[in-house]
């Protein structure tokens, strides 16, 4: 490693994670993620922080470098007209003396006791809010689609029902949304607002929630979502980069799903099965990270 190089990259990293506290969204999330995965590889921040990056040395990077050659698990791949045994032979040229490396350590699944209520205050214009949800991820392949889709029910985009409850209906929220972290079974629901709304909206989260889990989607609501899904998954066929950035995905989640199979999963689901992935939300932590509070005068 060039020592000079190494300085330049570790400047411009340093910066970045320091700028990030600008970014009230990202800090918000970053945030969030510490204080609700405290004590878990998740909460870590994949850059580090200010300090380790500081303390790296050029024999660190190449340290790492050799057990990245030496260790690591490589996955390759490939789309396009290609001889798939041309391409094994010239990775194993390549990597083929290399022993097995050891099996990905699966994530922590921490269940909670009780909801944590966290507010941190920072000068800014509009709060975000984040509420997280353990989600037991099962094994059942359909299973795993019906989950998707509950979350594509309740805050997937403009279909959904926060969106349109939150923010088009109570003009609680400038945004709102819903997402599944499926390696690590969390579901997590993220808004920007006022602060004096996040008491209101965390009740409006549960409260759609629990009706999702008790009665289920209605069919026109079934119907948007799945839809979604379904478009985004055929769509994939014409991205190439988005075909491999969903393939290492699959793999990286242990799993091997065609986007067709996928399609098909989703097509069969019932508003009964919507319900059942409903009730796998445990929660677990809500943060605000809001403007201060005003102090007022004594009269």
């Amino acid at each position: 490693y060039d020592r000079e190089i190494v300085e330049r990259e570790r400047g411009q990293l340093l910066r970045r994670i320091r700028a990030l506290r600008d970014d009230r969204s990202s800090w918000a999330e970053q945030r969030f993620l510490e204080v609700m995965c405290e004590g878990e590889a998740y909460a870590r921040p994949s850059w580090g922080s200010e300090a380790e990056v500081e303390a790296l040395s050029v024999e660190d990077l190449e340290a790492a470098r050799q057990s990245l050659l030496q260790r690591a698990r490589i996955v390759a791949v490939a789309i396009g007209p290609l001889e798939p045994a041309e391409l094994a032979d010239y990775l194993s040229a390549w990597f083929g003396a290399r022993p097995e490396p050891p099996r990905w350590e699966e994530p922590a699944a921490k269940l909670p006791v009780t909801r944590r209520s966290i507010r941190e205050e920072v000068g800014c214009d509009q709060a975000r809010f984040h509420a997280g949800f353990r989600c037991p991820m099962p094994a059942d392949p359909r299973a795993r689609e019906a989950l998707a889709l509950a979350v594509s029910v309740l805050g997937g985009g403009v279909h959904g029902r926060l969106f349109r409850i939150v923010r088009e209906q109570r003009s609680q929220a400038y945004s709102i949304h819903a997402q599944l972290r499926a390696r690590k079974g969390l579901m997590t629901v993220e808004a920007g607002l006022d602060a004096a709304h996040a008491a209101s909206v965390s009740e409006e989260v549960d409260k759609q929630i629990a009706d999702l889990a008790e009665r289920g989607p209605a069919p026109e609501e079934l119907e948007h979502a799945r839809r979604f899904l379904c478009d985004r998954l055929t769509s994939l066929g014409d991205s190439p980069s988005g075909l491999l950035a969903y393939l290492a995905r699959e793999r990286a989640l242990g799993l091997a799903r065609a986007p067709a199979e996928r399609i098909a999963w989703l097509q069969s689901l019932t508003p009964a099965d919507v319900a059942v992935a409903a009730r796998r939300w445990i929660p677990d932590t809500n943060y605000l990270l809001a403007p201060p509070t005003p102090v007022l005068a004594a009269p």
